[in-house]
C-alpha cells in the first residue's frame, strides 16, 4: 500500500512539473494583453421566438393560398371573356398574376428555409457540438499551440499603412509558430522593403518559443491570372506546407485569439472554419446600409448553417485544412467571388464546414455609394458565374435542401429579378400612370371578394418580411428598414450583370475593393450616376399623381366627388411606401456622406515585445459592432403602410355599405 501511495504521489508531482514547464513555455500565450478591439461574441438568434414566427407563417400561407386561389378563378373568368379585351390588357393580367405567384412562392421558400435552419437545437455554444462525428472540444494549449500555421494575406494596391496594420496584427496573434505570406499582386516596392525589414531585423529576435516567418510573394502575372484566386493559389501551391492555412484580406485587423478560437473547431471532415466579416469604418448611422445587409447573413443564417455543417466561405478570416483545400486544386477559378465558389466545391466534395460567431476580424467597406455599388456588383456577377459553372440545380453531391439552397438561391434570385421582379415593377409603374391594375371585374361583388382576400394577404406578407429581422436580431426593426433602402439597386444590378456576363464579357474584371485606383473612381459624379434609377422611379410616381390631379382639374366642381379624393389619397399612400425607402440613399448622396477613412479610426502603439507598431481600433470604429438603437424616427417608416391598410379597410367598408354605384366602376379595379 505504501509503495502504491508513493507511486501515486510521484505521478502527481511529475504532472505538476510538466504543467509548470508547459505553463512557462507558453507564458506569452497565457498572458496576452494586446487586443485591437474587444472580445465580442455574436449573440444566438432568438430561437425562443421560433413558434411565434411559425404561427405567423401559417396564417400568412393560408391567406396567400386563399388570395392566389381567388386569382386563379379570376384569370379563368377573364380568359372566358378574352375576346372583349385588348391583347395588352390580357398580357398585363397574366404578367401580374405570374409575378404574384412567383414572388410569393420565393418569399415562403426562403422563410421555410430559415425555419428549417433554426429548428436544429444543437448550437456552437454547447460544449460538445456534434454533427457527423465533428466535435468542438476545449482548446488544448499543450498540443495545439505548437502546430505551425500558414497565413496568406493577398493584397493588390491597397494603401501601404492599411496592409501594415493587417500584417502587424497577424504577427501578434496568440500562437507560437506562424508562417506569414504577403502575396502582392500590385508590385509595391515599398511594401517589399518593409516586409524584408521585418524578417531580417525584427522577427528574428523574438523570444522562445515564438517563431514568426514573413515572406513577400510577387508572382509573374500571365493571362489568365485569375485575380485574387490566382494570387492565393500561387502561394498555396508553392509555399504553404502546414496542416492549416488561413486567408486574411489586406484590410482586416485580426484579433490575437483568432487561431486559438478557430483551430479547435476542426474535427471529422471539417474543411474550413469561417469567422464573420465585420467592418469598423461604418459608424452607427450606416447611410449605405452596408452593415444592415450583412447582419442577418452573419448573425442568423450563418449561425444556423453551422448547425448543419454547411457554413459558406467568405474568403477572409477563414482557416482551411491544407489537404482538403488541395484535394479540389486550391481556390476555384472562373468566378469573381472565388470564396463562395471554393466553399461550394468543398461541400460538393463531401466536406463539412464550421462557423465561429465571434468578432475576430475588423475590416473596411467602401466609403462612398459608388464604391458600395461596385463591390456588390462584383458579388452579384460572381454569384451568377458560380451558379452557371456549378450547375447546382442538377448536382446531387450536395447534402439535401439545406446545403444546396444558399448556392441555388443566388441564381434563382438573379433570374427572378430579370424575368419577374423587373417586369412586375414596370407593370406597377404603368398601373400607377394609366390607372389600370389588370384585374378583371364584372360586378361590385367581385371587387368585394377581392378586398376580402387581398387585405389579409398583403398584411401577413408584409409582417413576415419584417419578422425575419425583428424576431431574430437585436435592433432588427431598424436593420430591416435600412436594408430595404437597397431594393432599387437589387433590381438594377442583375440587369447590369446580365449585360456584362453575356453581352460584354470583357467588362468582367476583378476590382480590389480598397485599391488606390478603385477608391479614386468613387467621385461625386459617379455617386450621382447611381441615382439615375431613383430619378426614373420618382418620375413614374410623379407622373401618376400629376395625371390624376390634371384629370380632376379638367372636371367641373359638380362632377368631382369624395370618391375622386379618396382615390388620390390611396395613390399617395402607395407612392409614399414605395418611395420612402429610397430616402436614406438619396440623402446620403445629396449630403455628400461617406464612411470615415480607416486612418481616422485606428491608432498605433509601439510594442516592445514585437518591436513594431500594433493597431488598435478606436471607439468610433466599434459603434458598428453594437446593435442599432431603437429610435422614434423608425416608426416613420410604418406610417405609410398603416395609412394604406386603413385606406383599404375604408374602401372595404364602403363596399359593404353599398355606397358605390356599380356604374362608376369599370372592369378593372383602381387602388
Amino acid at each position: 500500500m505504501k509503495h502504491m501511495l508513493q507511486q501515486l504521489l510521484g505521478r502527481v508531482l511529475c504532472r505538476k512539473e510538466e504543467a509548470k514547464s508547459s505553463k512557462q513555455e507558453l507564458e506569452f500565450t497565457s498572458q496576452q494583453k494586446y487586443a485591437p478591439f474587444p472580445d465580442i461574441m455574436i449573440p444566438e438568434p432568438k430561437v425562443r421566438f421560433i413558434w411565434t414566427y411559425i404561427v405567423f407563417l401559417v396564417f400568412s400561407i393560408v391567406t396567400s393560398l386563399s388570395y392566389l386561389s381567388w386569382r386563379v378563378l379570376n384569370i379563368i373568368q377573364m380568359v372566358s371573356n378574352m375576346y372583349s379585351l385588348d391583347w395588352w390588357e390580357i398580357g398585363g393580367a397574366f404578367l401580374r398574376f405570374g409575378g404574384e405567384i412567383i414572388l410569393t412562392c420565393l418569399a415562403y421558400i426562403q422563410t421555410v428555409y430559415i425555419v428549417l435552419l433554426l429548428w436544429r437545437k444543437k448550437t456552437h455554444s454547447e460544449e460538445s457540438f456534434d454533427f457527423e462525428g465533428v466535435r468542438e472540444e476545449k482548446f488544448n494549449k499543450d498540443t495545439e499551440v505548437t502546430e505551425k500555421i500558414d497565413i496568406i494575406i493577398p493584397c493588390c494596391k491597397e494603401p501601404l499603412q492599411m496592409i501594415k496594420d493587417t500584417v502587424s496584427a497577424v504577427i501578434a496573434i496568440d500562437w507560437n509558430d506562424i508562417d506569414i505570406f504577403v502575396c502582392d499582386d500590385g508590385a509595391d516596392d515599398d511594401l517589399k522593403e518593409w516586409i524584408d525589414h521585418l524578417q531580417k531585423e525584427i522577427l528574428k529576435n523574438l523570444p522562445t518559443p515564438l517563431k514568426r516567418s514573413i515572406t513577400y510573394v510577387r508572382r509573374l502575372k500571365e493571362d489568365p491570372h485569375h485575380a485574387k484566386a490566382g494570387n492565393i493559389n500561387n502561394c498555396f501551391k508553392n509555399y504553404c506546407s502546414s496542416k492549416y492555412v488561413a486567408v486574411i484580406d489586406a484590410d482586416m485587423i485580426i484579433h490575437p485569439s483568432f487561431l486559438r478560437r478557430s483551430i479547435p473547431m476542426f474535427g471529422g471532415n471539417v474543411a474550413y472554419v469561417q469567422t464573420p466579416q465585420t467592418y469598423y469604418n461604418i459608424g452607427s448611422k450606416d447611410p449605405w446600409a452596408s452593415d444592415a445587409q450583412k447582419r442577418f447573413y452573419y448573425n442568423v443564417q450563418h449561425i444556423a448553417l453551422h448547425r448543419w455543417g454547411a457554413s459558406e466561405c467568405v474568403g477572409t478570416g477563414v482557416i482551411f485544412r491544407h489537404k482538403h483545400l488541395a484535394s479540389i486544386g486550391g481556390f476555384t477559378y472562373g468566378s469573381l467571388t472565388e470564396d463562395t465558389a471554393t466553399g461550394l466545391e468543398l461541400h460538393k466534395a463531401g466536406y463539412s464546414s464550421c462557423y465561429l460567431p465571434q468578432v475576430l476580424q475588423l475590416g473596411t467597406t467602401p466609403p462612398s455609394l459608388a464604391g458600395q455599388y461596385r463591390q456588390k456588383m462584383r458579388w452579384t456577377l460572381g454569384g451568377l458565374q458560380t451558379f452557371h459553372k456549378s450547375r447546382i440545380l442538377f448536382d446531387g453531391s450536395l447534402r439535401g435542401f439545406v446545403q444546396k439552397w444558399p448556392y441555388l438561391s443566388i441564381g434563382i434570385h438573379f433570374y427572378s429579378v430579370i424575368l419577374v421582379y423587373i417586369p412586375t415593377v414596370l407593370l406597377a409603374c404603368i398601373s400607377f400612370v394609366t390607372d389600370n391594375y389588370f384585374i378583371y371585374f364584372t360586378s361590385i361583388d367581385e371587387v368585394l371578394h377581392f378586398y376580402h382576400f387581398y387585405i389579409p394577404y398583403l398584411l401577413f406578407l408584409s409582417i413576415m418580411t419584417r419578422l425575419q429581422y425583428t424576431l431574430f436580431l437585436e435592433g432588427g426593426h431598424v436593420l430591416y428598414h435600412r436594408a430595404c433602402s437597397w431594393f432599387l439597386f437589387s433590381l438594377v444590378m442583375p440587369v447590369e450583370s446580365l449585360y456584362r456576363n453575356f453581352v460584354k464579357p470583357g467588362l468582367l474584371q476583378f476590382k480590389v475593393t480598397n485599391a488606390k485606383d478603385t477608391i479614386a473612381r468613387n467621385t461625386n459624379f459617379n455617386n450621382f450616376k447611381k441615382l439615375i434609377p431613383f430619378a426614373l422611379y420618382f418620375l413614374f410616381f410623379f407622373l401618376s399623381i400629376v395625371k390624376t390631379l390634371v384629370s380632376m382639374a379638367l372636371e367641373t366642381k359638380e362632377t368631382i366627388t369624395w370618391e375622386d379624393w379618396l382615390f388620390l389619397l390611396g395613390k399617395l399612400f402607395w407612392a409614399g411606401i414605395m418611395i420612402q425607402y429610397t430616402f436614406p440613399i438619396l440623402l446620403g448622396v445629396l449630403q455628400d456622406r461617406e464612411y470615415p477613412d480607416h486612418q481616422d479610426l485606428v491608432r498605433r502603439e509601439m510594442d516592445k515585445k514585437w518591436g513594431i507598431e500594433l493597431p488598435f481600433v478606436k471607439q468610433e470604429g466599434l459603434e458598428t459592432l453594437e446593435a442599432p438603437r431603437w429610435k422614434q424616427s423608425a416608426w416613420l417608416y410604418e406610417i405609410f403602410p398603416a395609412l394604406l391598410f386603413i385606406y383599404l379597410l375604408v374602401r372595404l367598408s364602403l363596399l359593404h355599405a353599398g355606397i358605390y354605384d356599380e356604374l362608376r366602376f369599370q372592369k378593372y379595379i383602381i387602388g
